[in-house]
């Protein structure tokens, strides 16, 4: 669905669909809303939604229920629609997509102002290049070796959690981006589910990232963060060099972070923690647990990290568009199910504080239904 924003003032917002290629299509044709904010006496704001639709099914009798229902969920579209829009108009800096408490902020960056994401040298990231070469051989050479059932099951088991409880949830949606809350006993364990994943500590994947978002949303991002090379060309880089930016920002993730002593030695010894893993599963299942277990399913999961960062940069449905940025997210539903709700990167992109990145009715998103499941000591994000 996207929208138009027709009209701005402090008290009103008109909008005009501009294409709607949801589901609601089928039951209206929506022509836009009309949103009215007044200030209430006691403080607090009251928000009228208006929505403008005609009805596409008769007789009204049959079809009336289904009206409501799909009234009522376009109302909640359009206001998450609406107030994203409104941001992404006013925005002036890749990263303050809001003012005050923004949508997007690059939390651990300092010095942006400064900072220039356009000009580096690309180098070879040696100690990465030889731990991701040597998985990813050592997959392909031993794995129809020791394959079996089990050992099959094992890689499917342990990549599901490593990916959807620590990768997904842990290091993206908790740790970088604070989307939600939840008991530092339970941050550290998906943290260090996390770092089972096998592609780096944590201090380092947020750098990375965050450094990586901020420059993706400035005009003149460098090519080897923007994926501006083919597919097997941008994995051959992807596993084996860095960018080293003549003007880099400052990363300071923040005491919380960078001043845990257990995050601290989980950075210094992230390669090490596949042994323990190894020699667990080599004791219950021999050598095709480990194998599968451990070198086939890292190797699938720094691949799999590429390949759908390379597409949710490069193909597929958007619903968001952000002004000024060097790439543009977008939707891969067909992975959403071995991405844990990753690929709903579109989503993500413009809202990056948000736990979920499926927004929308049949947009799969484990990652934050795993979350969801345990709202006990989850809650929402400030």
């Amino acid at each position: 669905m996207h929208v138009k924003i027709a009209k701005v003032t402090p008290e009103h917002v008109r909008t005009e669909i501009t294409r709607n290629d949801s589901y609601l299509a089928n039951y209206m044709d929506i022509g836009g809303t009309d949103i009215r904010f007044t200030p209430l006496p006691g403080g607090g704001t009251r928000v009228a939604l208006t929505v403008r639709y005609e009805r596409l099914l008769d007789p009204s009798w049959y079809f009336g229920p289904m009206q409501k229902v799909a009234a009522k969920q376009s109302a909640k579209q359009f206001c998450a629609t609406l107030f994203s829009a409104i941001q992404l108009r006013k925005r002036k800096m890749g990263y303050d997509l809001q003012s005050g408490s923004a949508a997007f902020k690059v939390n651990s960056l300092t010095g942006l102002e400064l900072a220039d994401p356009g000009k580096g040298t690309v180098l070879w990231d040696a100690p990465r290049s030889i731990w991701n070469m040597a998985f990813l051989f050592g997959a392909i050479i031993l794995g129809p070796l020791y394959f079996t059932w089990g050992a099959f099951a094992i890689f499917l088991a342990l990549s599901a959690v490593t990916l959807c409880a620590g990768h997904s949830v842990g290091f993206h949606r908790r740790l970088i981006h604070r989307s939600f809350e939840c008991p530092k006993w339970l941050e550290r364990a998906m943290v260090y589910l996390g770092t089972l994943v096998g592609m780096g500590g944590p201090i380092w994947t947020i750098g990375l990232h965050d450094s990586r978002d901020w420059a993706q949303r400035e005009e003149n991002c460098h090519w080897f963060l923007r994926h501006g090379k083919p597919l097997w060309i941008e994995g051959f880089y992807y596993l084996n060099f860095k960018l080293k930016l003549d003007q880099p920002p400052g990363f300071d993730p923040g005491p919380e972070i960078a001043g845990d002593p257990f995050y601290r030695f989980l950075q210094r010894t992230w390669m090490l923690h596949q042994i323990p893993v190894a020699l667990v599963l080599y004791l219950i299942g021999g050598w095709p647990w480990v194998v599968w277990g451990v070198v086939v399913r890292v190797a699938a999961c720094l691949t799999m990290h590429w390949f759908i960062s390379y597409f949710a940069h490069s193909r597929g449905p958007q619903d968001w568009h952000l002004d000024g940025a060097a790439l543009q997210a977008h939707n891969v539903p067909i992975l959403a199910i071995p991405t844990m709700g990753e690929s709903w990167h579109c989503n993500h992109h413009a809202f990056p504080r948000s736990a979920a990145h499926g927004l929308y009715p049949g947009q799969i998103d484990l990652g934050f239904n795993s979350s969801v499941c345990s709202r006990k000591w989850v809650w929402p994000g400030t």
